[in-house]
């Protein structure tokens, strides 16, 4: 029986390593790593003998841009000499990546003139003679930061980039075999450049230890570069059965690089590249059974096509464009610098990957962490690039200048910083954390929102999400990565990753603080609650009374009166003791087209007695309003406050009534026709005071506009509309 493939899931919770660092601080290190590595580099440059001299390769030509006025010109460098020694140099011996000899006698004599070269540049002055016998004496010159070659800034800037993506992902998924391959991979491409971008800066030569050491450096990261990409497609999508595999492709990649040390073995057509492809096919075989065996499983297959595509397309490009016409004609079809930054596309597919499809279970909010450390790494390169413009003397009106760095530079460098990671906020909110509970006044969000919005604000997360997953206390998961924190109506939990953007880890003074929080947020809702409760029983006891003895009253009144307009009053006024009492009962509700018949009947009636025509029509979508007590109350009494107006003011002889459903409001549009002035001209009184009042309470509006006038008749068509929103019970 065989054991069934480990699953390399990265969301499943597994032991992590440097549980007390937090991911931003992870990226902050290597950054003050990588600095310190790019600093030392360029001080060793900056050390080196240096002449002014622009050299220009064309085929195996060798040209100069120089100063000097006695250079021969359209002349090609044949040798270079000096204290009795004329060394003949070639244009392999300026190549920015010596790897392209066959055979280990190559290499030590390129060392070896290397060698030669640069104890002659440190002597001061050399000479330099061209094909045509002319000499010319250069003497050396300071160097300057400005020096240094636009390639060796690019090759740094590609290192960087790899190395950085590459920790990047383990810093936020630690103790995944993948991620760590992914690290080593970013370290491995680092190493591979920062070593080369010394040799590849220098200017004439290095010494030959130096050299040779620099490029054993870089072979070694570009065997770790490839070995973790060979290895990563033995465990993603799913760890294949076994370790053999693994361990024989350890021994065999980093014996190849041993056996350089040595000079046991030469490979044919080319010491590095040709070793280097035997690794890579290695790992396409490797690859090529994970495409088979992720065939039940679409979503993997789907990841494994994206990761194997953007291996491939950047890999592809720098065999087909270096490696190969390197290996095969000497010469590659692209420079060093094009196929390092096609190399480095490997690492921005891993970023894109991420990006669209989640890749290696890193979320969007991972890159909110880049913007942090990309901001931490402008201001440091800032810092270095003002102090190099000072340098250590004091130049004529630095008090000035240090005037304006301390007014101008420093503030915007603390608000860059502050605003960037929220440390300010984060201070902020923790000494307020005790009155926090007053957010959840702002009653226009849900319970969720609130919450979930609260514990941004408090802790400023990479990333806050709700979970359907119950969680009955806070718990810090990930090794202070996440803190899961219960919903207040414990139904659900808010998931936090990074801390201050990253910047810090979760600790147990942040469970007693959102433990408090909740606790002061139940409290404060059991109090709502049993004031709700107390209001309603208040409501409740109102009503009774108003029913059994005001009600009671009246309706005897009503009985026992022998006027019928005393007995009208108290049916009037018992009515609209009725619907008072109805009001006060906040779970009733009535659906909006009964309360239009009985309105149409009740309207209908008053208007016959006041010899006035009505023209009553609804629209068919009203059918499924209900509107709370509060709510058809105030439109009941609105209605017929606007037929009284009417009646009393324009002595109308027809009235229209039209109701509509649109955008999500009812509207009610009455038309008479009868005696009006202009809108302007009325005096607001008590009737229309009331009417605006109750539109108002019902976040709603009323207008009265004036639109067609009959000069025939001396009438008017006065248009009165009401709108209200329709909006839940209350």
């Amino acid at each position: 029986m065989h054991a069934a493939p480990h699953s390399t899931d990265l969301t499943s919770p597994r032991p992590l390593w440097l549980m007390n660092v937090a991911p931003l601080k992870v990226l902050m290190g290597i950054g003050g790593l990588a600095l310190l590595i790019v600093f030392g580099s360029i001080q060793y440059l900056l050390q080196q003998p240096y002449y002014d001299l622009q050299i220009h390769i064309f085929g195996s030509a060798i040209t100069l841009d120089t100063g000097i006025n006695t250079a021969p010109q359209n002349s090609t460098l044949h040798s270079i000499k000096g204290h009795q020694q004329n060394i003949i140099i070639d244009s392999t011996f300026f190549a920015p990546d010596p790897d392209h000899f066959t055979s280990f006698a190559q290499l030590d004599q390129f060392i070896i003139k290397q060698q030669q070269v640069y104890s002659l540049a440190s002597s001061g002055e050399i000479t330099l003679v061209f094909d045509d016998a002319s000499e010319v004496t250069v003497k050396s010159k300071s160097p300057q930061l400005s020096s240094i070659p636009i390639e060796y800034w690019l090759l740094i800037f590609y290192g960087s980039i790899a190395l950085f993506v590459g920790v990047g992902f383990w810093s936020y998924q630690r103790g995944h075999p993948i991620t760590r391959l992914l690290a080593l991979a970013g370290a491995g491409f680092a190493i591979m450049q920062y070593s080369m971008a010394i040799y590849a800066a220098r200017e004439l030569a290095l010494p030959g230890n130096i050299f040779t050491y620099l490029i054993h450096i870089n072979h070694f990261g570009g065997f770790l570069f490839i070995w973790s990409l060979t290895q990563f497609f033995w465990f993603y999508p799913k760890q294949q059965q076994g370790y053999a595999t693994p361990i024989i492709l350890t021994i065999i990649t980093f014996s190849i690089w041993i056996n350089e040390w040595y000079q046991w073995i030469e490979w044919p057509l080319s010491l590095f590249y040709f070793p280097s492809l035997f690794v890579v096919g290695i790992g396409f075989v490797i690859a090529l059974k994970q495409w088979r065996n992720s065939k039940v499983e679409p979503q993997n297959r789907v990841l494994f096509f994206w990761i194997v595509t953007s291996i491939t397309v950047c890999m592809g490009l720098v065999f087909i464009g270096y490696l190969v016409p390197l290996i095969l004609f000497g010469l590659p079809w692209v420079s060093t610098w094009v196929a390092n930054g096609l190399a480095l596309c490997v690492f921005m597919g891993f970023i894109l990957g991420a990006n669209r499809n989640q890749l290696f279970g890193v979320e969007n909010w991972w890159f909110k962490t880049w913007l942090c450390f990309s901001v931490f790494t402008f201001l440091i390169v800032t810092d270095i690039f003002i102090v190099y413009i000072f340098g250590f003397t004091l130049p004529a009106g630095f008090e000035l200048a240090l005037l304006a760095i301390w007014w101008l530079y420093f503030p915007i460098r603390s608000f860059i910083w502050n605003k960037t990671t929220g440390s300010n906020k984060l201070a902020v909110h923790h000494r307020q954390a005790s009155h926090l509970p007053l957010f959840f006044q702002n009653e226009s969000l849900s319970t969720t929102e609130l919450w979930k919005g609260l514990l941004k604000n408090l802790y400023t997360p990479l990333d806050a999400h709700t979970s359907t997953s119950p969680c009955r206390q806070p718990l810090i998961i990930s090794n202070g990565l996440k803190l899961v924190i219960p919903m207040t109506d414990s139904l659900g939990s808010v998931v936090l990753t990074g801390k201050n953007r990253g910047n810090k880890l979760f600790i147990d003074d942040d469970i007693r603080t959102v433990t408090t929080l909740l606790e002061s947020i139940k409290q404060n809702e059991r109090q709502r609650e049993l004031q709700k409760k107390a209001i309603q029983e208040e409501r409740d006891r109102i009503m009774r009374d108003l029913h059994d003895d005001v009600a009671a009253n009246l309706l005897t009144l009503s009985h026992q009166t022998d006027s019928k307009r005393s007995q009208q009053l108290a049916s009037d006024t018992l009515k609209n003791l009725r619907e008072i009492i109805y009001c006060l009962d906040s779970h009733t509700s009535k659906p909006l087209i009964d309360l239009l018949f009985v309105w149409r009947d009740e309207i209908e009636e008053r208007l016959m007695s006041a010899d006035i025509d009505m023209t009553w029509h609804h629209d068919e979508s009203l059918l499924d309003i209900k509107l709370s007590p509060r709510q058809w109350l105030n439109l009941g009494h609105s209605l017929r406050e606007l037929i009284s107006n009417a009646i009393k003011h324009a002595h109308p002889n027809k009235i229209t009534f039209n109701w509509q459903h649109d955008n999500n409001q009812i509207v009610l549009c009455t038309t008479d026709v009868g005696q009006h002035n202009p809108v302007d001209q009325w005096k607001a009184g008590k009737g229309l005071c009331n009417i605006q009042q109750r539109a108002a309470e019902l976040g709603g509006r009323v207008s009265w506009q004036i639109i067609n006038k009959q000069e025939s008749h001396d009438t008017t068509d006065c248009r009165a509309t009401f709108t209200l929103p329709i909006l839940p019970s209350k």
